[in-house]
């Protein structure tokens, strides 16, 4: 009986690796860890989901989102195709700490993992300021 106890926590304990994607969770991502293409997953305005067709197009919700190494960014009207408006765009980004820019528009990053990358920006309308979490997936 003891055999198969130390057998099982031994499977346990070698069986408990890490996954190749799975990074350290931080705010500070670098540029070679946020290289990719992601797909938005949530979005909360003011803590109110928003990510909804009441708010967004079909079509916009499958569109991704690339951080491309030589720090060019391309937004790609994916999968469903948007009529009018659709096709791509295109800007640059850069990482400083915890500010992720693109095209020079700054959002702080509340979390990455390697996989979840978690942006706020905040806006002021008419003097009051509104706050807009944003949660992308690697694909």
């Amino acid at each position: 009986m003891k055999r198969l106890l130390y057998a099982g926590l031994l499977l346990a304990a070698i069986s408990c690796k890490k996954d190749k994607d799975e990074d350290v969770v931080t705010t500070t991502p670098t540029r070679e860890q946020l290289v990719g293409t992601y797909l938005q997953t949530a979005e909360l305005t003011d803590g109110v989901n928003t990510w909804t067709t009441a708010e967004y197009e079909p079509c916009e919700m499958d569109d991704t989102y690339s951080f491309n190494a030589d720090g060019t960014f391309v937004q790609t009207d994916a999968g469903s195709t948007c009529t009018g408006g659709g096709g791509s765009f295109t800007g640059d980004w850069t990482i400083n700490g915890s500010t992720l820019s693109i095209n020079g528009f700054g959002a702080t990053v509340l979390r990455f993992d390697g996989r979840t990358l978690v942006v706020r920006s905040t806006e002021n309308i008419n003097g009051t300021n509104t706050v807009t979490d944003i949660t992308f997936t690697k694909q």
